[in-house]
């Protein structure tokens, strides 16, 4: 007959009325001999769904283990005992199951595994669903594993409350793959001296130090690794050379050292030829930072931030080496922010994207970027004036130059272009705003709209014949700028204006910044390193020696003094209109949203306030309509301005202008 069997391995069957590990299997066609006997027990306590018994087995005796060798066969209650035994030799797999109540009533292996044999541990739980990982907890006496043979390989185990997860003193060849390591004391890993180890689909997060350190340890490989909310770093490589970190994602490393943020996603100190690609790095203090490196290591094709967040800083560099920074993506349609100049070719980070700091070779990035080039910034009427946008980029997802970008010029005065290089004359005098629109399709990097979009600003000087030279060091003109003087903090870039009319063009220029410091650029960038207002004066000659010279203030911050203001990013399509506002001052800020254009039918307008210090993503609600629309965004005193196509309820193709 068929027989209905369960069969219980537990020693907890006792007064305590507690359940251990059961289950049940249905045997066919079994021919039963002996005595039928009422099982001398109570009733089970059944963890799962209660099932008819034909039979029930209590298995007494001494404990046959949980730990078994393959290679010998043989069984063992620990970790330990498996690989001291003299039968245990290199080259053997040890397989490691769910430990058992009478040894480790915690149901952990509570040890600190000392691996000095080429071994391979592999944890296996399926025989119960609910506990997905077999745990090596190493009661804060010391690393859950210590590697200290070649050639070891460590699968699907957690790891906890140890000195560290893993410790592996000048080993090389082992793989760590599929484990979870967190909760540790310092650190989830810490490798010194330790070569050609793989660290691979692991998780490591909430260790009280670095997620992993290296120390002294060269050509190791960290691939396909979620790294988050470790105290300090995700990785920290401390004299460690020629080591990949590739396919990981960083998160929620934030540390408050000596009142500033320094948490990373990865701390590359005193290292070299290090490659860091294709990575995510988001809600860091920085991602990667470089520090006392005295050659190049490579950081390309990662994601810096995510879209709709406010940018953190991507990439801060310390150092006068130059990383290969090149290929990244920074959320953003444009590029990073920083408002530096890449250190090889000069192009600017001005995009909206996460920030690169110091000497990076940053260019080109993965997206768009509208790039401006004229032959002069100032003629009389009537000379012609060059302008060209070939310098513009657009790379796709896989670092790829694409030759797909659609150009629109607005010359100011109200005349447009479409051609990538052009010349024109001006006919009246004036300072005329000349903007370069770029715009590319890509679905990949722009889920949102399918196209990348880019602006680019020039002011260009017409004048008269024989009017007298002026200098403007702080010109109301420039768009985003007050006029009324700069304001900055300490050690971050302040962009200066200088605007010359009259005379006889071309002009030089000239910046004295207050500090014993000057520029000779018609916009300089410039860092100041101590607080406090500076005056700033501008000196312009033109070709015929003529000088006029304007001058201007500065006021610098502290770096530690909080920023204040109101920022409008993320303007996006779809079922309405929806922006991202960040309001950083200490009262609420009203904000407003108006679509106009088109056939709108239904809606349009929306409003309401933001409490102080919050970030919000607000939204026009339901439209309805049809046609090319204006899209007019404030809050508090600052706007923004985009377009888009409005068909029926969805908006699509915006664009800021």
């Amino acid at each position: 007959s068929d027989v209905r069997i369960k069969f219980v391995y537990s020693d907890t069957y006792d007064s305590t009325g507690d359940s251990g590990y059961a289950w049940g299997c249905l045997i066919d066609n079994v021919n039963l001999t002996g005595v039928e006997a009422v099982p001398p027990w109570a009733e089970l306590i059944d963890p799962y769904t209660s099932e008819s018994l034909d039979m029930a087995f209590v298995i007494t005796g001494e404990p046959k283990g949980t730990v078994h060798n393959l290679d010998t066969d043989e069984w063992f209650t620990t970790i330990q005992k498996a690989i001291d035994d003299p039968d245990t030799a290199d080259g053997h797999t040890i397989e490691v199951y769910l430990p058992m109540p009478e040894v480790f009533p915690s149901g952990k292996y509570e040890e600190n595994v000392n691996v000095y044999k080429e071994l391979t541990l592999v944890a296996n739980a399926t025989e119960a669903t609910t506990f997905p990982y077999v745990v090596i907890d190493g009661g804060q006496a010391g690393p859950c594993i210590t590697i200290n043979a070649n050639n070891v390989n460590i699968i699907g185990f957690e790891l906890i409350n140890g000195t560290d997860g893993v410790s592996s003193p000048g080993t090389t060849g082992s793989v760590i793959q599929n484990c979870n390591i967190h909760d540790n004391l310092n650190t989830g890993l810490y490798l010194e001296s330790t070569m050609g180890l793989v660290i691979q689909d692991c998780r490591i997060y909430d260790n009280l130090d670095a997620g992993i350190h290296l120390e002294s340890s060269d050509g190791n490989l960290i691939s396909g690794c979620e790294i988050y909310n470790n105290d300090h770093v995700g990785i920290h490589l401390l004299s460690a050379n020629d080591n990949v970190i590739e396919g990981c994602e960083f998160y929620g490393h934030h540390w408050d050292f000596g009142g500033g943020a320094f948490g990373a996603g990865v701390d590359v100190e005193s290292s070299v030829g290090n490659d860091i690609h294709d990575n995510i790095f988001y809600d860091n203090d920085e991602g990667v930072r470089l520090w006392y490196n005295n050659d190049i290591n490579y950081i390309n094709f990662n994601i810096f931030g995510r879209w709709c967040e406010e940018p953190g800083i991507a990439i801060h560099n310390y150092d006068d080496v130059i990383p290969d920074a090149r290929y990244n993506w920074y959320a953003q349609d444009n590029g990073p922010s920083g408002d530096i100049p890449d250190a090889i070719t000069g192009r600017m980070a001005n995009g909206y994207g996460s920030a690169v700091i110091g000497n990076l070779n940053f260019d080109p990035w993965r997206g768009i970027d509208a790039f401006i080039d004229v032959s002069s910034t100032a003629a009389l009427v009537g000379d012609p004036i060059t302008f060209d946008a070939s310098n513009s980029f657009h790379y796709d997802i896989t670092g790829t130059p694409v030759d797909d970008i659609l150009y629109e010029w607005n010359l100011g005065n109200g005349e447009y272009k479409f051609s990538e290089m052009f010349g024109y004359p001006y006919s009246e005098p004036g300072i005329y705003k000349v903007k370069l629109s770029a715009r590319a399709p890509d679905s990949i990097l722009d889920e949102d709209n399918g196209v990348l979009y880019d602006t680019a600003t020039v002011y260009i000087t017409i004048s008269a014949a024989g009017a007298p030279l002026e200098a403007d060091a702080s010109p109301d003109m420039i768009e985003g700028y007050s006029g009324n003087g700069y304001t900055g903090a300490v050690d971050e870039p302040v962009q200066f204006y200088g605007i010359a009319t009259g005379g006889l063009p071309p002009y030089t220029y000239h910046w004295e910044f207050g500090d014993g410091t000057t520029s000779d650029e018609q916009n300089p960038l410039h860092i100041y390193r101590t607080p406090g207002q500076y005056n700033v004066a501008l000196t312009v000659t033109d070709s015929e020696g003529n000088t006029d010279s304007d001058v201007t203030f500065a006021v610098v911050k502290a770096a530690d003094e909080p920023v204040t203001g109101v920022e409008i990013c993320c303007v996006k399509g779809g079922f309405g209109v929806k922006a991202t506002i960040n309001n950083t001052e200490a009262t609420p800020i009203d904000w407003e949203i108006n679509v106009t254009g088109g056939f709108i039918l239904f809606g349009g307008h929306a409003n309401g306030t933001i409490p102080a210090e919050t970030t919000e993503t607000v939204s026009s609600g339901f439209m309805l309509g049809f046609g090319k629309v204006d899209i007019h965004i404030c809050a508090g005193t600052v706007c923004k301005d985009a377009t888009g196509f409005l068909l029926g309820p969805f908006v699509l193709g915006v664009t800021e202008t």
